[in-house]
């Protein structure tokens, strides 16, 4: 229940805050949480790989990461302003994000940091992809 009250609170917040905003600043702002879950995740997966947190810290910041890129998918679908290609691309980064953000989790759960590395490498190449579309959908295409 505490988790339906918290995500319904979440949808709520970002439907206010999209209030007033255009839809290239719904779907920047969209993007920016994304954008600074990627950075969490991958510097709990990198502190855990070095020994710098444990494993609970990581596993549950990972998991934080995969609740939030739900609830950011969710939110692009009930944003009817947001231009359907550019919200279908965001729905394609984010799913990426999502299996990468997947693997990172088995990786820590098995205590492997070579696959860690390999999905970390991948969650780079990612992050430069969903920066360019940023830049692409902030000239309004």
């Amino acid at each position: 229940m505490k988790g339906k009250l918290s995500y319904l609170l979440m949808l709520l917040i970002i439907t206010l805050a999209a209030c007033g905003q255009s839809p290239d600043e719904q779907l920047q702002s969209e993007i920016k949480t994304v954008s600074s879950w990627t950075a969490t995740a991958q510097m709990a997966a990198e502190a855990w790989s070095k020994g710098d947190v444990p494993h609970a810290y990581a596993r549950r910041t990972l998991e934080t990461a995969q609740e939030n890129f739900h609830e950011t998918t969710e939110a692009l679908k009930e944003t009817e302003e947001i231009p359907a290609n550019q919200k279908s691309q965001a729905e394609e980064q984010i799913s990426g994000l999502r299996q990468t953000i997947n693997q990172m989790q088995t990786a820590v759960e098995s205590d492997d940091k070579q696959a860690l590395a390999q999905s970390l490498d991948h969650l780079n190449k990612q992050k430069q992809a969903l920066e360019a579309f940023t830049k692409s959908a902030g000239r309004g295409y």
